[in-house]
């Protein structure tokens, strides 16, 4: 059985006792050569015998269906092992295993974030892989060029060692170098992480801008039409005042003018 970190669990265990009213249920938990009562239950006096606090029981179903599964009310790493369903009628003792994985899906983040390089610059790729759980975990990084279609595997990928969570999950970092060319403006890094947790492959990316290849952004594309519009409009303007001026002919004299004129 795979459960979620931080989950509720439904640990499977059933039976059939006929007419016989004496029964008995216990659940134990074993790890790493230690083991441990979670819950024991007795049907005939209908009374709980033990319990350990995160553990449950549905005495209702268990009377009427002989559902006797255990339920984990918020699943921790602690939690994996082996678990016995123990079944007590008289003159008989039956016995169910179930293994336990706990899983925990790791958050992912690829840096640095935007990926900027100028030409000839050594780029190192960082990819953090944080509170997965159980410890095997594979990491790849992989670039997809301009023009092509599919990435390709880089070589050369290097891993740190694990860190361990208070969660009891685990954090790797893994680190990837390249040398930044103009060739390379536009290609796509990709981290990719393969775990139990999932069954398909997770992954990050990003897009490696390499300056000085970079052309105008939408805000230098605005900023270009705003300033042209306004070149238009005073250029316009001037134009139409300049027009004006010179069409204009000398002013006429008015009648006070003349009259002087003839004194």
């Amino acid at each position: 059985v795979n459960a979620p970190l931080g989950k509720t669990l439904t640990l499977p265990c059933g039976l059939w006792r006929g007419q016989q009213s004496r029964f008995a249920v216990e659940w134990r938990h074993r790890a790493l050569g230690e083991g441990e009562v979670l819950y024991a239950y007795d049907g005939w006096r209908d009374r709980i015998e033990e319990e350990l606090p995160g553990y449950v029981m549905n005495f209702s179903n268990l009377h009427s269906k002989g559902d006797a599964s255990l339920i984990v009310e918020k699943v921790e790493t602690s939690h994996e092992g082996t678990y016995l369903c123990i079944i007590y009628v008289p003159y008989l003792r039956a016995q169910r295993d179930i293994q336990l994985q706990v899983t925990a899906k790791p958050q992912i983040t690829l840096l640095p974030s935007p990926l900027f390089a100028r030409p000839g610059e050594e780029v190192t790729l960082f990819c953090e892989i944080s509170h997965f759980h159980p410890l095997e975990i594979s990491v790849d990084f992989l670039v997809q060029l301009p023009g092509e279609s599919s990435p390709t595997l880089m070589p050369g990928t290097s891993l740190s060692t694990h860190g361990h969570n208070q969660d009891g999950t685990y954090t790797i970092t893994g680190y990837q170098r390249f040398n930044a060319s103009p060739e390379l403006h536009g290609a796509r890094y990709s981290c990719q992480v393969s775990h139990a947790s999932s069954t398909k492959v997770m992954s990050q990316s990003q897009t490696l801008q390499i300056a000085g290849v970079l052309g105008p952004s939408i805000e230098d594309g605005m900023y270009l039409f705003l300033t042209a519009l306004f070149l238009y409009g005073f250029l316009s303007y001037l134009h139409r005042k300049f027009k004006l001026f010179f069409s204009a002919g000398p002013a006429e004299p008015n009648d006070k003018q003349k009259n002087h004129k003839r004194e």
